[in-house]
């Protein structure tokens, strides 16, 4: 039996929409076909114009599966795109489990997935219980892609409390930021939204969230079962090319995710340790890095006059002027 109406579920799988109605049903149905019953699924719809192959929208595929499921579903449709991390701030408001469960649309739960990451929360009381994935491709990412994806899917497997949660992901970097994967405690998601304002962020949006998740959590669990499917053929790889200033924005949008955090830290300066400091910092860098690169490789010529006076505006001149004059000695 699934919970009743007036019984809260122990689980909300969350799931945010964009572009990705084609494999939208298959994530729903790995969702049903989970051997746990007290459970409930958000969908945000964050404005997208896409259709499956039956020119379907998001709201149909929803409403068709919610009729042939007896698993309670939620739909929300945002009126205007505002990315990924307002979908999933729609969706943990919205959501009424205990535990909250990121499941990208493009993704898949594998079997026993809600069952064996709950079962942990219970025994080991964390607010943060994560599992392994495996990682998964139809058709046009490089194995070079796959690998890459692999290596930074690491789990700590047993538990972390307090302040180990941030170091041990930031500094001894033993398990990975994906909020996919894992549950987090409604709670204490709430609480790390807290310290989130608003904003549109579309890449590197789980190093902001986790940052804040980590660093309210009381504990971490980590397990090793694997309880997701990952399917890297999906968003912005470092190898797409782009032609058109709105993607290119997409990814200068990292920017935020850097923002949000050095204004928390400014203003609670003891929140973190000196060495997860310093190594944000470097983070933040690298994420410069990264886009000067994409500039460089995937931007069209013609564009990237205009894509570095738009890196200028995210990330702000002078920073970007440094880390260009970095690069430039150091190939000198």
């Amino acid at each position: 039996m699934f919970f009743s109406k007036k019984t809260a579920p122990f689980v909300s799988v969350c799931i945010p929409v964009y572009k990705t109605e084609g494999v939208l049903l298959r994530c729903l149905e790995s969702v049903a076909a989970q051997d746990f019953d007290a459970i409930e699924i958000i969908v945000v719809d964050d404005c997208s114009p896409g259709k499956d192959e039956r020119g379907r929208s998001c709201k149909s595929i929803a409403a068709a599966f919610k009729k042939q499921c007896k698993i309670p579903l939620v739909y929300i449709r945002h009126e205007r795109n505002k990315g990924l991390l307002e979908a999933r701030r729609t969706a943990v408001f919205e959501a009424s489990g205990t535990y909250i469960m990121c499941l990208d649309s493009d993704d898949c739960l594998l079997p026993g997935a809600v069952r064996s990451l709950y079962s942990a929360a219970l025994e080991s009381k964390a607010d943060i219980v994560q599992g392994r994935a495996n990682v998964f491709s139809e058709g046009s990412a490089s194995e070079q892609r796959i690998q890459s994806v692999k290596e930074k899917m690491k789990v700590h497997e047993g538990i972390l409390s307090g302040k180990e949660i941030v170091s041990d992901w930031l500094l001894s970097r033993e398990h990975s930021c994906f909020l996919w994967g894992r549950l987090v405690s409604r709670e204490c998601y709430l609480n790390a939204l807290e310290c989130i304002p608003p904003v549109w962020c579309t890449m590197a949006e789980d190093v902001l969230q986790y940052f804040f998740i980590a660093l309210k959590a009381d504990s971490y669990c980590g397990i090793n079962a694997a309880v997701y499917d990952y399917c890297v053929d999906h968003g912005i790889s470092s190898c797409t090319k782009i032609e058109d200033l709105a993607r290119w924005e997409k990814v200068c949008s990292a920017s935020s995710v850097f923002t949000v955090i050095f204004s928390y830290l400014d203003e609670h300066p003891s929140a973190v340790s000196e060495s997860v400091l310093i190594e944000l910092k470097k983070m933040c860098l690298w994420y410069v890095k990264n886009n000067l690169e994409q500039l460089n490789a995937t931007v069209s010529e013609e564009l990237k006059p205009a894509a570095l006076e738009k890196m200028y505006d995210y990330w702000g001149r002078s920073l970007v002027e440094e880390v260009q004059f970095s690069d430039s000695i150091q190939s000198s």
